[in-house]
């Protein structure tokens, strides 16, 4: 299902589709010292966050191969708590949902690099 610590307590939930995204963003941050859990869909994070089988301080949203409806995106925000999410965009998908209205804490838009969202992630943490 997901690369990482199979643990309730990770410090990050990366939801990324694409193997390379998610790899090189676990493998800098697990760097920087954080737990992180990947998992491939917003629908698996879902289960898992429904089933509190994890509860993340931060998640991490890379919208790239998701198949993204704005009831997804608003279930993913409301089983989140108070954890923040980042969510890594592409200019297409920032056109077609208006993030920041649904509660979303910060945006990288693509083109970013792996360093960016380590950035990101220390501001949110």
């Amino acid at each position: 299902m997901g690369i990482g610590p199979w643990s309730g307590m990770s410090d990050i939930l990366l939801i990324a589709k694409e193997w390379k995204a998610r790899a090189f963003i676990m493998a800098q941050l697990s760097e920087e010292g954080y737990t992180v859990m990947a998992l491939r869909t917003i629908e698996e994070a879902a289960m898992l966050l429904c089933r509190g089988l994890v509860r993340p301080r931060l998640i991490i949203l890379d919208t790239i191969g998701q198949s993204l409806e704005e009831r997804a995106l608003a279930d993913l925000r409301s089983l989140a708590g108070d954890a923040p999410i980042l969510i890594c965009t592409s200019p297409y998908d920032l056109a077609r949902f208006d993030f920041r209205g649904m509660g979303f804490t910060e945006l990288l838009v693509r083109p970013f690099s792996v360093q960016d969202v380590v950035d990101a992630v220390r501001k949110l943490l």
